[in-house]
């Protein structure tokens, strides 16, 4: 399909992401970053890039072509706006893209394939294979092996998939496995300021903060302080005026968090 046909598609997508779905996709930021106009753009910018001069009597151009294989996109249970760009960009440069929507998030990821298929988005453009994500995945790792991945926010994914040793090869991967901001804390920091960023910040992102520390007494102390306080802290909900951090746990981790 040509490029221009290709942009007009998400164009049109965008249009019901703004307007007659706007009220269905209820998280602050889908309806904005999720409209694919900013990847129409970025691949218009691209597809511009040429040489910008030729020799005498000759002319060089580059013609952009999709990806031999498959695009397997991996999209986190967070923010609904990634879930739809991971699958989209790719399809806008004409990548057939598997997308493994994370369980957390099926229903809103889910709307998202509607939209696109409203918008006439082939259906075997974008294919929307939900369910658990070692067992959805392992046909598309294992049997057809794709020639680019995309991950984001899927750090147990990874891991499974590098200990199985079946995977048979990943010519390109893109992708975020959590964050992991470390804090180096200084002898001459204080402790007790330390450990409530600690526990502050944590809660803030979809990231978890290991410590690092020069001392290992230091760090000892470090630890058994932010354990103290964090049994004395509330979880509950936000609108609890003395809240510490709130809590978001699935369901099959319940079990999990009671016994931690």
């Amino acid at each position: 399909m040509p490029w221009n046909d290709r942009a007009t598609i998400f164009l049109r997508a965008a249009e019901l992401l703004s307007g007659k779905y706007r009220y269905r996709l209820a998280e602050i930021d889908a309806a904005a970053e999720v409209s694919f106009r900013f990847g129409v753009k970025c691949v218009e910018e691209l597809y511009t890039q040429q040489p910008p001069k030729n020799a005498a009597g000759s002319w060089n151009c580059v013609e952009y072509r999709a990806l031999e294989g498959f695009v397997l996109a991996v999209s986190p249970f967070n923010f609904t706006a990634i879930s739809g760009n991971l699958p989209g960009v790719p399809s806008i440069v004409g990548n057939t893209v598997v997308w493994k929507p994370s369980p957390a998030a099926t229903y809103s990821n889910y709307l998202i394939y509607q939209i696109l298929a409203e918008a006439d988005v082939p259906p075997s453009v974008i294919q929307c294979i939900p369910g658990h994500f070692q067992k959805s995945s392992h046909p598309q790792l294992c049997c057809a092996p794709p020639h680019r991945q995309h991950v984001y926010n899927q750090e147990p994914m990874e891991r499974h998939h590098r200990k199985s040793g079946q995977v048979k090869r990943y010519p390109r991967i893109v992708g975020e496995t959590e964050g992991k901001n470390f804090r180096v804390i200084y002898k001459s920091a204080e402790i007790r300021n330390a450990v409530l960023q600690i526990i502050r910040v944590s809660e803030r992102r979809c990231n978890y903060i290991p410590t690092m520390s020069q001392h290992q007494i230091q760090l000892g102390c470090i630890w058994r302080r932010t354990i103290l306080r964090w049994r004395r802290s509330r979880t509950s909900h936000i609108d609890y005026p003395l809240i510490q951090c709130s809590q978001w746990l699935r369901r099959r981790q319940v079990p999990e968090h009671h016994r931690v």
